[in-house]
């Protein structure tokens, strides 16, 4: 029945079977329990964002909550404001938001996107292709440079925070060297991230730091995910080799244990760089 659904609104044969769409809207309902869309119009939604991405490569359970924003239920609408607006705060306020900006395009997306002009939400215009919460924040980080006249590239990246983030928090290890090693290695490192380009910069946060996926920082950009992810695997790598070099002229003054640090997050960098050599496949 699902699937004679989606077949009739996608318009073409090779449609998910019954059993899969039912897979489907159950785990969209999993993961938005509060949250109550009847099967077949949630179906209707996904095989209308059938052309977007392959069923499979589609984020379906933000879908459900796009659906059940699109249909008004408050109870949707309540589950987009903590999912999506309220975590908004920490990556406009790193690309220069105040508290009151942010304040601003909470409200302005709000309206935006769940208040209804001639019948409709602008949040039936999400795909599916990428995460709901990167597409709003990508949206909110375009409001923000319009706000302050600035280019895409001009986006400022707060070189400790992202630091901070690399070093991973789960290892006793590291949390000692990083106490005994932070301020040279800050040093180090805030050299080597004014020397790279504003472009490289802003591209390690919204990575790193914000947590954008590749799909999100190209609509940023407006250029596709296959030229994101080179412009973000160069950055990582100019970012490993200028530390690198710094600490190899500071040999004389730093430690084992700084060196040591700085390998441990560098492993990182390239255990992320080998995910998005694979996402370019």
């Amino acid at each position: 029945m699902l699937a004679s659904v989606y077949r009739t609104v996608a318009g073409r044969d090779g449609v998910p079977t019954d059993a899969e769409l039912e897979a489907i809207v159950a785990r969209a309902r999993a993961a938005w329990p509060r949250l109550d869309v009847d099967a077949e119009t949630f179906v209707r939604h996904l095989a209308a964002r059938a052309a977007a991405a392959p069923l499979d490569k589609l984020h379906t359970d933000d879908l459900y909550l796009a659906c059940a924003c699109g249909a008004g239920d408050p109870a949707a609408l309540a589950a987009f404001d903590d999912a999506c607006l309220a975590p908004l705060r920490a990556p406009l306020v790193s690309a220069g938001a105040t508290d009151s900006v942010v304040a601003d395009i909470q409200q302005l997306l709000r309206a935006r996107l769940l208040v209804p002009i001639d019948g409709r939400r602008g949040i039936e215009q999400f795909t599916g292709r990428g995460d709901i919460r990167g597409w709003v924040c990508v949206a909110g980080i375009r409001e923000v440079i319009r706000a302050r006249g600035k280019t895409k590239r001009e986006v400022q990246v707060d070189d400790d925070d992202l630091l901070d983030r690399l070093i991973a928090r789960d290892d006793p290890e590291l949390a000692r060297l990083r106490d005994q090693c932070i301020g040279e290695l800050r040093e180090v490192f805030r050299s080597t991230m004014t020397a790279m380009t504003p472009r490289e910069r802003t591209l390690l946060r919204l990575h790193l730091l914000d947590g954008l996926s590749i799909d999100a920082i190209g609509e940023l950009h407006d250029v596709h995910r296959s030229t994101a992810a080179r412009w973000l695997i160069k950055a990582e790598q100019r970012l490993q080799e200028g530390v690198r070099t710094a600490l190899k002229d500071r040999l004389s003054v730093t430690t084992v244990e700084l060196a040591h640090l700085w390998g441990a997050i560098e492993s990182r960098l390239e255990v992320n760089i080998e995910s998005l050599l694979q996402s370019m496949k």
